[in-house]
């Protein structure tokens, strides 16, 4: 007879599907992952899966939104504008698997529900930089050409570590800050320059 698994909440369960998708989406992306592959890595019936997110696209798209609040919640914990592009680089860096999933279930825009304007982290670093006074259209652009090395740099990491000739851990390391001061320079020049042209 099978051993009858732990009690979960429905909470606790719905959280073990979420982080079951965004592992399967990092390793295979979202067209090659199957509802029962998520349920059997999240050690749930398959049915359960459509009783708290209806179909797979709600699914992905609750996974999907959920990592992007994460990196959202981290930038907007901070209030100068530097300190956020870092520590969101950071935190898709320390989270690879999260940046993979990303990667792959972001270059599929056209899915139901995945819009480009229910992306969060944005609209989180455009108002961290109108808080410190830069206009709102120089703040979007800013944050796109940020965000655009950030997720270039993580969604390629290994690949551009090996075109750089780094290699180990420190080496790693010592890349990842060459690519936060890059940031942190891009970031202060769009600063100074929105504010010199006032």
């Amino acid at each position: 007879m099978p051993r009858r698994q732990p009690y979960k909440s429905a909470a606790e369960r719905k959280a073990d599907i979420l982080d079951a998708t965004v592992d399967l989406l990092a390793e295979h992306g979202p067209d090659a992952v199957t509802v029962r592959q998520i349920a059997d890595r999240a050690g749930v019936k398959h049915a359960l899966i459509f009783r708290h997110f209806g179909d797979k696209a709600a699914l992905v798209q609750a996974a999907t939104l959920g990592e992007l609040r994460g990196w959202a919640d981290v930038a907007g914990a901070r209030r100068a504008p530097v300190d956020a592009f870092i520590a969101g680089f950071r935190y898709l860096v320390e989270r690879r698997k999260v940046a993979e999933a990303l990667g792959r279930t972001l270059s599929g825009m056209s899915r139901p529900g995945l819009r480009p304007d229910t992306f969060p982290v944005v609209d989180t670093y455009v108002g961290v930089l109108v808080a410190a006074g830069m206009p709102a259209r120089a703040a979007r652009d800013l944050t796109m050409a940020a965000v655009a090395i950030i997720t270039g740099w993580v969604a390629a990491e290994d690949w551009w570590l090996a075109v750089g000739h780094y290699r180990g851990a420190t080496a790693r390391t010592r890349a990842r800050r060459a690519v936060e001061a890059q940031i942190r320079l891009l970031v202060e020049a769009g600063i100074a320059a929105s504010t010199a042209t006032r």
